[in-house]
This record gives C-alpha cells, structure tokens and sequence, in this order.
C-alpha cells in the first residue's frame, strides 16, 4: 500500500510540547514537511532499483513496464500536490518551523548527549531550509545526491551514475540566476539518455574520433556531469556553457565536487566550463553567413549532440539558441540538438516561441528548402516531438506535461 503523506495541521505537535521529543521525532515530522514542500531537484525523485517509484519522467509511449517502475500511486502523489497548493496547510508549515528554528537554541541545550545535540542543530537547520522553501526564498546552498540507472530492471545497484549537486540560492533581484538551481526537466532527459544512450545518437562516430556534446544553459550542470560519467575521457569530450557569472561559479563547484578529490577517475573527463552568450552568437549569424563565422575553441569545430533542458524563459531565447545551434551543431544527418521544455500555464508564450521559431523539418522539405541527398544540408528544423506526460510528484506541480524535441539538419 502506497505511503499517504499526514497534512501538516494533522500531524505536527505543538510546539509548547517540543522538549519532549529528541531529534529523530523532529526529524520524521521534518521530513513528512520535506517531501511536500522540498521535493527533490523540484520535484524529481532519485531513481531506485526497486518498483518503489522514482517519478524519472519517462515518455508517454513508454512500456507499461516502464510506467510501472516509475510512477507513484495516484492517491498518495495526489495528496501532495493539493497540499503543496493548499494555503492553510502551508501557513501552519510556516508557523510551526518558524517556532521551531525560534526556540531552536533551547531544544537543543537540552539535548541530554553531545551526539542528541548534534542532531538537533542539524534538525534545526533543516528547518530554516524547509521555512525557506514553504516561503518561497532560500537561506543557502543545499546538497543534494541524484542516481541515474542505467537500467529501470537492475537487480544490483552498481550499474548507476551518480551525481552530487549544490543548489545555490538564486539571487533575489536577478531572475537570470535561475540556473543556481535544478529543475526537473535536465534529470528526465538525463535518465533517459543514460538508459537509452544509442535513442539519442550518444555513441562515437564511425571514424572513430570522439563525440563531442555541448550543453546550453548548463546551470547546475546535472545533465552534462551524466554526459561526461557516461563516457570514457578518450569517448568524448563534454563542454557545459551558462552566461550568468554566479551560475558559472557555482557549476565549477559542482563539476569539481564531482570529478576531483576521493570522486576523481582517470576514466572520466570532467566537462569544460565555458560562458557562452546566445545573443552574441545570434548578432554573429544575423551578420554574416554561417560559413564564414570565426569561434575560438572549443567552439572552432562543430559539435555532434547539443542539449538543452529548460533555457527558455523569454521569448526571444528561442531565436537566439536557432542561431547559436546553427552555428555550433556538426552539419550532417547523424547530429542532433535535443531540447526539453515544461509546459506551464504561466509560460504559453515561451514553450510556443519553439515550434514558431523552429519549422518542422516535413514544412521544410515540402517547401523544397532542404538540401538534396549529397548536396549541402540548409536549415535547422524539428525532426520529432515526443510528449512526456507528468508524472505526479515530478517536476514543478504547473508543469502540466513535457515536450522533448530532437532537432537537425534538413
């Protein structure tokens, strides 16, 4: 039977009660909090070699067997979304951490061990992170732990890549600094590359020379630290790009995290870190032919996959990642740019500015502007979509579905 998460008006003690429970009681009432409020990546749970689910977003055509393996019970992740959205579960959340972190200094003295007060200060920063999340702010950064399966039916729990995240805090007066946080778009593209690899193209080439991916909007770099674990160092070469300075800084720590220190392997190369401005790469293609434009490396050859999870949050982007694709995706019939994208209410005009900036490569073809077999591919259009439909308890509670579109040379 599916775990029913207790409504916060039900379930959390008074607060005049605290010192008679220690840290691990505090810390279950934390956590029933934690999966309303703070679900992971924004709502995206680690995948799990059980059939507990792991919400990892699988596509619609999935099999059944894959929706089994990942989707949750519709009354428990129902019950979480409504009281997510429910605002009077949610201010009696806020008054209950908030008295909590209050009288925090005095639960915790009377811990009657050192380790009891080691927890409960542990408890109590939990508690300022959870306020922090119900009240829509962030006190500072948060770690987190993601596991990627290589498949959804393994027995052992090896076969995995696993990635450590630090979520900043994004800056309250910057709304570009949304990639100092992940977002659950990046994870289900992630997990689906990892289980289906050769689905998107993400084996080396016949010549033998190494893929080379780039992503755009790297943010906090989950998708492209997957990319470069999933490959040997001498399979392919990963370069993440982001144009926000902290964001860039803040992928740096992530990357390093990951790849030095007691993670390093002389297996795996760590992705490059490099900004990369969109608008600038569009104002160079609108000038000149895309033939004839100049990039320093790595930018200087052309890459066989580009990834973008989630980059869309003004219209105009649209335009200038077509450009920055352009010029930056290998002309031929075997590279790919994949792009994910929510679908909220609150963002029509964003998710619609993709197909309007975009032809679809049939409109191109019949329009006669492709090129002809062994001549000069022309232009950059949408091969396919595929709908991903929501998983309950995955991805933000307004995004109402996922679009992943594979788009190339026609």
């Amino acid at each position: 039977m599916s775990k029913k998460i207790p409504a916060p008006s039900s379930c959390l003690p008074p607060l005049k009660r605290l010192s008679a429970f220690d840290a691990a009681q505090v810390s279950t009432f934390l956590g029933h909090l934690r999966e309303i409020y703070q679900p992971e990546v924004n709502g995206y749970r680690n995948a799990s070699p059980t059939k507990a689910a792991h919400d990892s977003g699988y596509a619609s055509e999935a099999s059944d067997d894959d929706e089994d393996d990942c989707r949750s019970t519709s009354s428990s992740a129902s019950s979480i979304d409504v009281l997510r959205t429910d605002r009077f579960e949610r201010s009696i959340a806020m008054k209950w951490l908030t008295g909590l972190v209050s009288h925090g200094e005095e639960w915790i003295e009377e811990g009657l061990s050192g380790e009891e007060q080691n927890e409960r200060i542990r408890a109590t920063e939990d508690a300022a992170a959870l306020l922090a999340a119900c009240s829509g702010t962030t006190t500072g950064p948060l770690m987190r732990t993601f596991d990627f399966l290589r498949s959804s039916h393994l027995e052992d729990n090896e076969d995995r890549i696993v990635i450590h995240i630090r979520d900043a805090s994004i800056l309250s007066q910057d709304h570009t600094s949304v990639g100092l946080q992940t977002w659950g778009s990046s994870c289900i593209l992630a997990q689906k590359m990892v289980q289906s690899p050769a689905a998107f193209g993400l084996q080396q080439r016949s010549s033998g020379e190494e893929l080379r991916i780039l992503e755009l909007g790297a943010g906090t770099g989950v998708l492209s630290m997957v990319m470069a674990k999933l490959f040997t160092s001498d399979e392919a070469q990963v370069v993440a790009t982001d144009y926000h300075p902290a964001v860039l800084d803040n992928l740096r720590a992530n990357v390093s995290g990951n790849f030095e220190g007691a993670l390093s392997s002389s297996s795996h190369q760590a992705p490059t870190i490099l900004p990369l401005d969109w608008r600038h790469l569009h104002c160079i293609a609108s000038t000149c032919a895309i033939s004839d434009a100049k990039q320093e490396a790595p930018f200087d050859t052309p890459f066989d996959v580009i990834l973008g999870a989630d980059i869309i949050y003004e219209p105009e982007h649209a335009l200038w990642i077509k450009s920055s694709v352009e010029l930056l995706l290998k002309r031929d019939l075997n590279s790919f740019f994949y792009l994910i994208m929510p679908k909220r209410p609150t963002h029509e005009a964003e998710t619609a500015s993709v197909p309007e900036t975009f032809p679809m490569a049939a409109d191109v073809r019949k329009n006669g502007c492709s090129g002809d077999e062994g001549k000069t591919l022309k232009q950059i259009a949408i091969l396919d979509i595929s709908e991903i439909d929501r998983i309950v308890g995955t991805g933000r509670v307004d995004e109402i579905q996922y679009l992943l579109y594979r788009i190339g040379w026609v």
